[in-house]
């Protein structure tokens, strides 16, 4: 492990790659999962040539179903019902085919007739070029040229259903990628680039979003950064924890925790947390940034005990 330290005012911050466990764990040791697509594409309120751009979103929409299909069969534990009629057995409930969107009674139907324990169903899906910033350029005969760049920007939302029908998970597939620019007279007169002919880009985009909603289901190597105490007293650990002499910096670090001075004695607990994390012992983290709270209140710990407990650091 290399670890980079960069430092300010006593306090050093530790660039480090660790290993989050999946967002959404089930107890069962195969656990029937059912997907399917409640999005209903035809209340998408098109302004400009309606049909092309809902094709555009249909074959955006069973691209990312497609990926997550996909990804969720290599996941050691899930098993995918009916995995080729996912897109359409929503639709196997209405007499509208052109419609998805299902009540709660029926998604415990659909539980109930496929013998599912969960159901992951997708809830809302958009698909647009987004304007960034006007760059404006000075020519030599003073004129004044303007550039707009482009982004293609998928939104999806997920839900997961428990075989009664609560809902008690949601899940997003957001992603964003640059796409073009162009010369435009100004920022309220320009025109993007159209969506009906950019199929493809959508498609390509919409399975990166599909591998991010499985990403929920999976072990993920993330990268975050540890504030760490490096002041005065606290400063050999530190230097330590920097070149990975973690036995030295913990046994100093232990002798400073029984300090009378109790700001001490936090900061030591949750330097002695970071070490932890460093080592992949989310537990004894925890446990540590607990007792530098119990000592003294400490944002750090607090931040780092949430981070930890949620998954968000």
């Amino acid at each position: 492990m290399i670890v980079v330290c960069l430092c300010s005012c006593g306090v050093s911050y530790v660039p480090l790659t660790v290993q989050r466990g999946p967002e959404i764990t089930f107890r069962d040791s195969i656990t029937n999962v059912l997907v399917i697509n409640r999005f209903d594409v035809n209340k998408v309120d098109f302004i400009l040539r309606k049909e092309k751009k809902k094709e555009v979103y249909n074959q955006g929409i069973n691209a990312e179903i497609g990926q997550l299909l996909n990804e969720l069969e290599s996941i050691k534990g899930i098993r995918l019902i009916k995995k080729s009629d996912s897109l359409t057995m929503a639709r196997n409930l209405k007499a509208n085919l052109d419609s998805t969107v299902l009540t709660f009674g029926e998604i415990q139907q659909l539980a109930t007739k496929y013998k599912a324990d969960y159901i992951l169903a997708l809830e809302n899906y958009d698909a647009g070029f987004v304007q960034g910033d006007i760059i404006k350029t000075k020519n030599s005969d003073g004129s004044t040229t303007k550039i707009a760049k482009y982004s293609l920007e998928i939104r999806s939302s997920w839900i997961m259903y428990d075989k009664n029908g609560n809902s008690f998970r949601e899940l997003k597939g957001d992603e964003i990628q640059y796409h073009s620019e162009r010369s435009v007279v100004s920022a309220l007169l320009a025109v993007g680039p159209a969506l009906g002919s950019n199929t493809k880009f959508v498609q390509n985009l919409s399975i990166t979003a599909g591998k991010k909603v499985a990403g929920y289901f999976k072990s993920q190597l993330i990268s975050v950064t540890r504030p760490l105490y490096a002041d005065k007293t606290l400063k050999p650990s530190a230097d330590a924890i920097k070149r990975s002499d973690f036995a030295f910096a913990q046994k100093e670090l232990e002798e400073l925790t029984k300090s009378d001075d109790l700001t001490l004695s936090s900061k030591a607990y949750y330097n002695l947390a970071v070490i932890a994390d460093l080592k992949g012992n989310k537990q004894v983290a925890m446990e540590f940034a607990e007792l530098s709270i119990q000592k003294k209140k400490n944002m750090y710990a607090s931040m780092l005990i949430n981070g930890l407990k949620y998954g968000t650091l």
